[in-house]
């Protein structure tokens, strides 16, 4: 039988441990037969991964379902949609398997829900030709308001852009921040942006991280703060629209935007993925 070369890279994208979605790869090169591969892939995630208890899962429950579905000679395809469907159990978008062939994704958190997002909308009568591009936003007066579409929080967010942005809210009689398709990125660029619009620190979440091997091994919940940031800031008015595929940091700046004093949010229920 010709020997296995596949490798697995297992993605853990967590965005409450690192300022931005990290990878993190098997340790070391498992034995290259489906069954060692299986093993290696299931004991690494129950090594690291954080929410067995949150969501009710029976991970020792799972194993014996789809370990006696290895077999020895089966191939790698075939090899990778077993580990997939093992993984899709944990209903986590933050967890995908990858292969030079293949990705694994589990895209359920949002195929069920209506988009509730126009991009063509959003690009013909919100911003139209005349939007001014500040770094990663695209900001428009509509009337006196000021509409704001943010499509992404991975790329750089600098202060200055953080200046403009508050400038131009200043001018204006409220602030639209659009958040929907928004798949997240940095928490730092989540939790600046937030700080634009406090003038006290504040508390919207309680987290703890996965700290060893063990499924109990957690450091103590802390709080996690919105701080006002040192530079200019704005007080008024704030509307953030979400829809299902506000994901991750994106989410978390939705989370951020319940506890805003002059924020509130409209639309759908996000998509999660914030820890």
């Amino acid at each position: 039988m010709k020997p296995h070369t596949l490798l697995f890279s297992l993605l853990f994208l967590g965005v409450f441990l690192t300022t931005a979605c990290e990878q993190f790869l098997l340790v070391g090169t498992p034995e290259q037969s489906p069954p060692a591969v299986f093993d290696a892939l299931w004991e690494d995630v129950d090594a690291r991964y954080s929410y067995f208890v949150e969501k009710n899962i029976d991970w020792d429950s799972v194993r014996a379902v789809y370990r006696p579905q290895v077999e020895d000679d089966m191939g790698e395809a075939r090899l990778f949609d077993l580990l997939a469907e093992l993984l899709f159990v944990l209903e986590d978008g933050h967890v995908n398997l990858t292969a030079g062939f293949d990705r694994s994704r589990n895209w359920d958190w949002f195929f069920d829900y209506p988009p509730n997002f126009n991009a063509n909308v959003v690009e013909r009568h919100y911003l139209g030709r005349g939007f001014r591009q500040i770094g990663p936003f695209r900001a428009q007066r509509l009337d006196s308001i000021l509409y704001v579409y943010y499509g992404s929080f991975a790329g750089a967010l600098l202060p200055e852009h953080l200046d403009a942005l508050v400038a131009a809210a200043t001018e204006a009689d409220g602030l639209i921040i659009d958040i929907r398709n928004n798949g997240g990125g940095s928490l730092g660029n989540a939790t600046r942006l937030a700080g634009c619009f406090t003038d006290e620190p504040l508390a919207y979440a309680r987290h703890r991280t996965k700290t060893g091997p063990g499924r109990n091994d957690f450091s103590p919940w802390e709080d996690r703060r919105v701080e006002p940031r040192s530079g200019s800031r704005y007080t008024g008015r704030i509307a953030v629209l979400t829809n299902r595929q506000t994901y991750s940091a994106a989410n978390a700046f939705a989370q951020m935007a319940r506890v805003l004093p002059e924020a509130i949010l409209i639309g759908d229920r996000s998509g999660g993925g914030a820890g």
